[in-house]
């Protein structure tokens, strides 16, 4: 059976990182020890075993790198009062202080994911691009003023 988590910082997801991890390093420190022994099976499992090492240095670099590289901030913004927006969420790059990813959840637990790449700055934009005159027929909804 396959066991769910989601993204949150919640008890059981970190159990479940963390056994992941545990595991993956006792599996790689017994086939080390194991193909270490064995020579016969160290030469029918060869090219398996460094597809293994390969995933695993992988494996080991991205969760160094994913854990305690500190090239991104984590700005959650909660309104003063509640009018439709629970928490923005927003993943900022350090680097050039660009924003990567846009959370916006509502109050009653849906989120919306907005994922932001290969944004141009400064563009210059003509004024034309920016007029819009609805079809006839077309109801326009104006947003509440606060």
């Amino acid at each position: 059976a396959y066991i769910a988590s989601f993204a949150h910082a919640t008890i059981f997801y970190m159990a479940n990182v963390l056994a992941h991890l545990a595991l993956g390093v006792l599996v790689a420190i017994c086939s080390v020890i194991l193909l270490a022994r064995d020579g016969d099976l160290r030469r029918r499992v060869a090219v398996a075993a460094s597809l293994f090492a390969i995933a695993f240095v992988v494996g080991v670099y991205l969760a160094i790198h994913g854990n305690l590289a500190d090239d991104r901030w984590v700005l959650k913004l909660v309104p003063r009062e509640a009018r439709g927006v629970a928490t923005l969420m927003l993943v900022v790059r350090k680097g050039d202080a660009s924003i990567e990813e846009a959370r916006i959840s509502d109050p009653l637990g849906t989120t919306t994911r907005l994922a932001l790449s290969d944004e141009k700055r400064n563009v210059s934009l003509g004024a034309d691009l920016f007029h819009f005159t609805p079809p006839p027929g077309v109801d326009v909804v104006r947003p509440p003023t606060y």
